[in-house]
């Protein structure tokens, strides 16, 4: 699986990696194939490589995470779009974008996890041709919120 990461805080792009790396718990071989500090620089490349997830932090330089979640799925509609942020308050926002999750900052590995899980589903269900689409997270994620 092609992923790619984008936060504008070069320790949070190492740790990120690092979580991903240590998953064991999803047998998906992942393959980090970019990560950026620059939204920009994610959207060039984008046009080149196709990622099947994109890791993306809220608050960027020059364009939001959100704007360049919108670019992404204008490019490639079948990418996977995870926003990793600080920030609870943008999750409605996120949802409305079509995103698959949404972790908040700092990521717990169960919870990346969990997230794996759910990427590896939908990307399994598409391998099978059925274009079932799972329920989405927002309704779920925000019970969790309020409890």
């Amino acid at each position: 699986m092609k992923v790619i990461i984008v936060d504008d805080e070069h320790l949070a792009l190492l740790k990120m990696e690092k979580l991903l790396q240590t998953q064991t718990a999803v047998h998906v071989p992942w393959n980090v194939i970019g990560s950026y500090m620059n939204p920009h620089d994610a959207l060039a490349a984008c046009r080149i490589e196709v990622p099947d997830v994109a890791f993306l932090d809220i608050e960027l330089p020059e364009m939001s995470g959100m704007e360049l979640a919108e670019q992404l799925l204008a490019i490639h509609p079948q990418m996977h779009i995870v926003f990793v942020t600080a920030f609870q308050q943008f999750a409605v926002h996120a949802f409305q974008v079509n995103a698959l999750d949404y972790l908040l900052k700092p990521v717990q590995p169960a919870r990346l996890a969990v997230t794996l899980k759910r990427i590896a589903q939908c990307l399994s269900l598409k391998a099978a041709g059925s274009g079932t689409i799972l329920v989405p997270l927002e309704q779920s994620w925000l019970a969790s919120r309020t409890k």
